[in-house]
């Protein structure tokens, strides 16, 4: 059970506060990064994204037909100690597609096949989400579309 309002106000601490999020006396603090960057540097960009959409739901099987995708698109399905975690999507600041970026056995998989890009579109109605995953490099020539209901 959480801990009540009271109880927290009288336990945590500035010197908690200061540890927990790594400043230093004397340095500026970046809220930014404190509030927001550290989380998508920590791999839940992905979920803060869903959550903002007007319907999260949709944004999270966006996601899944794209990490589907890429599996399909590497030609490996998810075999091994692939792990849907490895894969982040996200859309940086501006941006007006996703970024899908690789990590774990599914990176060193990709890199093995010697892929160097991965580019990947979404859409998303009431109630159908697609994904288009094309990975590209040396000996990366397939492309894979996933449709999710």
């Amino acid at each position: 059970m959480a801990a009540s309002y009271e109880q927290l106000r009288r336990e945590v601490t500035w010197d908690l506060a200061k540890r927990e999020l790594g400043y230093r006396d004397g340095e500026p603090i970046n809220i930014a990064w404190l509030c927001v960057d550290r989380h998508v540097e920590a791999g839940q960009g992905e979920r803060a994204w869903c959550r903002r959409r007007r319907r999260p739901a949709e944004g999270h099987a966006m996601v899944y037909a794209a990490k589907e995708a890429l599996f399909k698109a590497l030609g490996t399905g998810k075999v091994g100690r692939m792990a849907w975690h490895d894969i982040e999507l996200a859309w940086p600041d501006g941006a007006r597609e996703p970024a899908m970026t690789l990590a774990g056995e599914t990176a060193e998989a990709a890199a093995s096949m010697g892929v160097a890009g991965v580019h990947v579109a979404v859409t998303t109605t009431g109630e159908h989400a697609a994904a288009w995953v094309v990975v590209t490099g040396a000996d990366a020539r397939r492309e894979s579309v996933v449709s999710s209901q």
